[in-house]
């Protein structure tokens, strides 16, 4: 968006022609103004992380939080919510509605990781997260990871009282992708095909139709 140039002001080096510019030059103030406010405004366009201490318990269907004023938060777009002290637990879901000047922000969560009712939070633009992706399991021993069609998955894994290793079977396609989850209480490891995940991380994983990269 271009700024319209402002007209010469007015000067006292030329009286006969001072009142005729100066009231010229006030009255391009007002759009010139304006144009100001719209491109502040369109320089926050990327302006999508907030963070909000409103009390959400994790869970689908709409969730109404407060975050910070002003942002760039727009219907339709897609957001997780993470728990800012633990970012295992978050909601994923499309914006419904927000509001620029108070930062009332109203999200329709369609997919889930976690529970619990929490008053930290950080949202964020994000792509959306199709349902049935998410695998979940508590590791009493070493596990085999099949193959679920679709090219993303999540994995999440708690190995219970000591390291563990998962194995990924025959028959992944190349490109799949498969992120890993470690939430376990303690600081056990696990292992995705070799490749060890430490307590609260994850990785993304992704097939080349011969090794996991």
């Amino acid at each position: 968006m271009a700024i319209d140039p402002l007209p010469d002001p007015p000067s006292r080096a030329e009286p006969d022609d001072f009142s005729n510019k100066a009231d010229e030059f006030l009255t391009a103030l007002v759009p010139f103004g304006e144009q100001c406010n719209d491109v502040a405004l369109a320089m926050n366009l990327n302006d999508t992380a907030s963070e909000s201490t409103t009390s959400l318990t994790i869970g689908t269907g709409s969730k109404s939080l407060t975050v910070d004023a002003s942002k760039s938060f727009l219907e339709g777009m897609f957001v997780q919510i993470a728990k800012t002290s633990d970012a295992t637990n978050w909601m994923n879901g499309v914006v419904t509605s927000y509001t620029y000047a108070t930062g009332a922000l109203v999200v329709s969560v369609n997919y889930v990781i976690g529970s619990g009712t929490h008053t930290d939070w950080t949202i964020t633009f994000s792509a959306p997260v199709v349902e049935n992706t998410a695998y979940e399991s508590t590791m009493s021993g070493n596990e085999d990871v099949e193959y679920v069609s679709g090219l993303e998955r999540v994995y999440i894994y708690d190995p219970d009282g000591s390291d563990r290793l998962l194995t990924p079977l025959a028959g992944f396609p190349s490109g799949y992708k498969a992120w890993v989850l470690n939430k376990g209480s303690g600081w056990d490891t696990v292992f995705f095909d070799g490749t060890p995940i430490g307590k609260n991380d994850k990785q993304l994983f992704i097939y080349n139709g011969t090794s996991w990269m």
